[in-house]
């Protein structure tokens, strides 16, 4: 006997996204059921990685539906696939332009440094990588606005819609973050970490 399908309708995804933004165990088990399906799959290949992912996901679409950013122009569990997929993809591409880095700008060749010191700042390069690679979606969003597109809080405040006050307050829990994850990385309980700054 084949089991049909269950199609919600829009009341029903009204209801789960409001009981998911209240934090009702059955939605918030129905909502992170479809995240995990999608961040699981085996195609992303994500490895250690899939716990971070799927953490990411849930916080971007927790803000999203406090937010009202979906519409009901799909259902709800294909806003979340999409989310979800979107999240995974970024973060492949993320993995990909680390991997190739071209490798004259980790070597850092300069004739007039001490090779103690060109060592030192390629071990830094490397462990800044692989720190920032291990950081939430959510950090490395916020430290691409600020390094690569060179915007004050003001903007990013306004990009994201929130606070300027939200925005420092994410900077510094990413920083602790960082931190915290290259004193890990780097095994050095004392590691502070001048490229975090």
């Amino acid at each position: 006997m084949a089991v049909a399908k269950q199609v919600l309708s829009r009341e029903d995804d009204a209801r789960l996204k409001a009981g998911f933004l209240r934090g009702e165990k059955k939605a918030y088990a129905t909502i992170d059921k479809w995240i995990t399906t999608v961040v699981r799959n085996n195609r992303w290949d994500l490895g250690r990685d899939v716990l971070d992912i799927a953490q990411d996901v849930r916080l971007t679409i927790f803000e999203n539906l406090q937010n009202d950013k979906f519409q009901f122009k799909s259902s709800l569990k294909t806003y979340v696939w999409r989310i979800a997929k979107y999240t995974c993809i970024d973060h492949l591409r993320c993995r990909k332009q680390l991997l190739s880095i071209d490798e004259k700008e980790i070597e850092l060749v300069d004739a007039g440094k001490d090779p103690s010191e060109e060592l030192n700042e390629k071990e830094q390069k490397m462990l800044f990588m692989n720190l920032f690679q291990s950081l939430p979606q959510n950090c490395r969003d916020l430290w691409r606005m600020i390094w690569e597109e060179k915007l004050h809080y003001e903007k990013i405040a306004q990009r994201l819609k929130i606070s300027e006050g939200t925005v420092k307050s994410r900077v510094a829990r990413c920083k602790e973050k960082a931190l915290e994850l290259g004193r890990k990385i780097s095994g050095n309980p004392d590691w502070i970490g001048s490229t975090v700054s």
